[in-house]
């Protein structure tokens, strides 16, 4: 924690400066990344990975990324430091789906997702669990943890044996589920195939659409999108509304498929397209 309380006192008006000359000092070191992001960009906008607007893209991408992580580590020390729009019209449309209910929220690697998650804790009233998995490096797993906490939502770790049985009790309680869910399944045969940013039979995972379809729980999407230097908007879209009869579960992937599609359509630079979500 001391590392990041370090970088939240970078000054805002050398942010910028500081992550281009992070990503010139590193680019030797990105060729996965840059690989990775350009053959996702031609899978989804068919620019081939050599052509210079790929390229403006891929540096755009991890420089915009660096920023939003800064930008949000800034916030959990210094919250008054950043500008959030779009409170009104999110809390209204969260606390129609949280009346008597507990809500399934989704969100993608997208923008900030950890401060969207704040944002939502804060209005929908009663407790909310994200599902996380841990990180490969033992050190970040309890540091991302205490973050979490410190925005108002815990835990839910994907490896834990006991996973369905404590979301199955969460819903009980009429409490929150958050997800990540924009990320390839593990394990393939969990995964519904959807039409994904246009690239069809992308598995789409399960867990969400589970919690929407047999507990019948209403679906919103959320998004914290960057605006400009520390300003944000935060998004809040119904998916599926309280009182909901849907159990189509193919139908349910897809919604939610088109709704992480449409914003992510908006805000490309800010997507984590350094992830291999398709298969080559």
């Amino acid at each position: 924690m001391l590392l990041l309380r370090f970088l939240s006192w970078i000054p805002q008006a050398f942010l910028g400066g500081f992550v281009t000359l992070l990503y010139f000092a590193g680019y030797p070191f990105l060729g996965r990344d840059r690989r990775v992001i350009a053959a996702n960009i031609n899978r989804v906008y068919g620019l081939a990975s050599h052509s210079s607007l790929s390229r403006s893209f891929v540096g755009q991408n991890l420089r915009t990324q660096a920023l939003i992580t800064l930008e949000t580590i800034r916030y959990v020390f210094r919250p008054g430091d950043l500008q959030v729009e779009g409170y009104n019209d999110a809390s209204r449309v969260l606390a129609a789906a949280a009346n008597d209910n507990g809500v399934v929220i989704i969100t993608a690697h997208h923008g900030s997702w950890e401060l969207a998650g704040h944002a939502a804790a804060k209005f929908l009233g009663r407790p909310f669990y994200v599902l996380a998995k841990p990180s490969k490096s033992k050190w970040l797993t309890p540091v991302l943890n205490q973050v979490r906490e410190r925005l108002g939502m815990s835990v839910l770790w994907t490896d834990s044996k006991s996973l369905l049985r404590d979301m199955m009790a969460v819903a009980g309680r009429k409490e929150h589920l958050g997800f990540v869910m924009d990320q390839r399944p593990e394990h393939r045969q969990s995964g519904h195939p959807s039409i994904f940013l246009g690239v069809p039979g992308t598995p789409v995972v399960q867990g969400p659409v589970l919690m929407a379809t047999r507990k019948a729980m209403p679906v919103i999407g959320i998004y914290m999108m960057r605006t400009g230097p520390c300003r944000y908007r935060f998004y809040a879209q119904e998916i599926l509304p309280a009182g909901h009869r849907e159990t189509d579960e193919a139908k349910v992937a897809q919604l939610m498929a088109d709704n992480m599609s449409a914003m992510i359509r908006l805000y490309p630079e800010q997507w984590s397209w350094n992830y291999r979500r398709w298969k080559n």
